[in-house]
């Protein structure tokens, strides 16, 4: 039953509107063919880098061949010349002086040191002498020639080996060097002379003949440290999981020396040389229950097998990181065909949402004009929209045009019921009886306040110049000043080319009488308050500054709300109101005009007019 639920839920979700229907049939479209691609890719890739992780492994098992054969060519080149030396092969058949210091053994001493100067890589030297029945050992490490006469050679393999290899290199595998040199006293008792400690060595020996005859005349072997043979298995990137093994060829191991566990078990392997392809390849073998990747090759020149064993889960980690890769790929690409189906999917059905929800609104006050370039069917249904919502919007406009008007009218009618003549010459008789009284004070308070009655009161005139409405704010800051003094203070700064610009009558005194009221009455130091205008963008600017109380953000929020958004029109505090004075700029000259108002706590308030440029 919770399942049914579940797919009822899934069913309900994509049935109940057009967008989530578009979002599942995109995404049904795409995101299978992305899933089939990216797996696919994941196990193409894996092969892949497995083949390039055995090629770049294979190509490193075969430098370090080459490398240790060109470390071996030296070895032998070093050998051959020291023993092609004529004079001293001349030595070797002739001299009978084997006296110290004799130019002989000089040059046999010289020779010594010449071959292990010249071979960086030689350890120690044995050289021996058969007519003199004399050894000549070399050491690197002491760098003394120690000679031994008469040496027991029974017991070295490298002597009886090169005399049986005839002119021909005998290499003999890592062995433990024999320093401890076998010699004979007089009554023939066997002596051991110990020269130094046991190393690991590959031998080079050769047998010096009297060419074209097959006499011995003399055996020398280089002996050459397994361990500076590290060098060249360094670069093969060897790390503690992986194992390099060098064998003969015949099971027999010559690296490395310090034989483990492992390598022991490796090379007892009876089936190693059965998986092997000559020269060079892989396999992957089971040891101690461990699965392993096998790289070897081939030297033709030693015979040697070089292996490079490196542990499978070596290789896997490598795959996994490279397929985690086309996972995570895949797994991207997937996202974005689900954001790109969200888009395409809100793109087609945006349109129609927007359009019912327009139809919802139906009954606000104003209806947006929805442009579009479409020319299908949802094109038709936005210009039937629009044919509907500019005639809803006229009639909107007609009765806002209606409410002004009705607005004007009570305004008109409460100046009508003052006769305007009957109070202007009462003011001017008034005005003439202060100056027979030698009070010219009155005479001018009274002088201004019937001028601004004056102004106030003339009904044909809806639209004013700036020069008239500044006439009579300077009037009503005149008659202020005899009521607040120095508390007041006032400059007008408006550009004469701004003068002759059309405003509505009586805009400024409402923001100038709010000025007063919050800006002086509230302060012990008084207030200005400035007018100042400016053009910009084509637009001309007049600002009503002061430096009162201001008000905190929370006052002014609510200002800006009423200034908006009354409907009244008319503050039981403030006369006509600022929200008059916006709708009937904008009413006058459009909805781009109209009030600013900015105002911070402690420094001031500022009113923007914004008007038109031209008349």
């Amino acid at each position: 039953m919770k399942t049914i639920s579940i797919i009822d839920r899934f069913l309900h979700f994509f049935s109940q509107n057009i967008r989530n229907r578009l979002l599942l049939l995109l995404i049904s479209s795409t995101i299978i063919p992305v899933l089939i691609i990216t797996i696919s890719s994941y196990y193409n890739t894996s092969n892949l880098v497995e083949k390039q992780f055995i090629d770049t492994n294979l190509r490193i098992v075969q430098n370090t061949n080459d490398n240790l054969d060109n470390y071996i060519n030296q070895i032998r080149g070093n050998l051959l010349s020291f023993v092609r030396d004529v004079d001293l092969l001349e030595i070797l058949k002739h001299n009978t002086n084997y006296e110290y210091g004799s130019p002989g053994v000089t040059y046999i001493e010289n020779s010594l040191l010449k071959l292990m100067s010249d071979g960086k890589e030689i350890d120690s030297v044995y050289f021996y002498i058969h007519s003199a029945d004399r050894l000549y050992y070399l050491d690197r490490q002491k760098l003394v020639i120690y000679i031994i006469e008469h040496p027991d050679l029974e017991s070295t393999s490298w002597h009886s080996n090169a005399i049986a290899m005839y002119r021909n290199i005998y290499v003999e595998d890592t062995h433990v060097t024999q320093f401890d040199i076998k010699t004979r006293d007089n009554k023939n008792n066997i002596l051991v002379d110990p020269l130094g400690k046991s190393k690991h060595v590959l031998s080079f020996s050769f047998a010096i003949t009297d060419f074209p005859y097959r006499d011995v005349i003399g055996t020398v072997s280089i002996n050459v440290d397994v361990k500076k043979l590290d060098s060249i298995y360094k670069k093969a990137s060897v790390n503690d999981f992986e194992s390099i093994i060098i064998e003969n060829g015949n099971g027999t191991l010559v690296y490395p020396t310090e034989l483990s566990d492992f390598c022991i078990d490796f090379i007892n392997q009876r089936d190693i040389h059965k998986e092997i392809t000559y020269p060079t390849g892989s396999f992957k073998k089971i040891i101690n229950g461990d699965k392993y990747l096998v790289l070897f090759d081939n030297s033709e020149y030693t015979g040697w097998n070089v292996y490079k064993i490196i542990p499978m889960k070596i290789l896997n980690a490598s795959v996994r990181a490279s397929s985690r890769f086309n996972l995570l790929l895949g797994i991207f690409c997937t996202l974005v065909v689900v954001v790109l189906s969200l888009l395409l999917a809100n793109n087609i059905s945006r349109p129609i949402v927007n359009l019912a929800n327009y139809m919802r609104n139906i009954n606000i006050e104003y209806l947006e004009i929805k442009t579009t370039n479409r020319s299908d069917e949802i094109g038709v249904l936005y210009n039937s929209y629009n044919s509907m919502a500019v005639l809803i919007n006229e009639l909107i406009i007609e009765r806002y045009k209606s409410k002004i008007r009705e607005k004007q009218i009570q305004i008109k009618v409460l100046q009508s019921q003052i006769n305007p003549h009957f109070l202007y010459n009462t003011l001017q008789s008034i005005s003439g009886l202060a100056l027979e009284k030698g009070i010219p004070e009155i005479n001018n308070s009274i002088s201004s306040l019937g001028s601004m009655l004056r102004y106030s009161m003339e009904s044909f005139k809806d639209i004013v110049t700036i020069k008239d409405e500044l006439l009579h704010i300077d009037n009503y800051f005149y008659v202020q000043k005899l009521r607040y003094e120095d508390s007041l203070k006032y400059s007008i700064n408006v550009s004469d080319a701004f003068l002759g610009l059309p405003i509505p009558k009586l805009t400024l005194q409402p923001i100038v009488e709010n000025a007063v009221m919050y800006g002086v009455e509230k302060t012990i130091d008084g207030c200005t308050i400035e007018i100042h205008s400016f053009q910009q963008n084509d637009k001309v600017y007049l600002t009503i500054t002061d430096d009162g109380p201001g008000m905190s953000q929370d006052i002014l929020k609510k200002v800006i709300s009423d200034i908006e958004n009354d409907r009244n029109g008319v503050s039981k505090t403030r006369g006509i109101g600022l929200y008059n004075v916006n709708a009937r700029i904008k009413y006058a000259f459009g909805e781009e005009y109209g009030l600013n108002i900015q105002s911070e706590e402690g420094k001031g308030t500022c009113v923007t007019l914004i008007l038109p440029p031209n008349h």
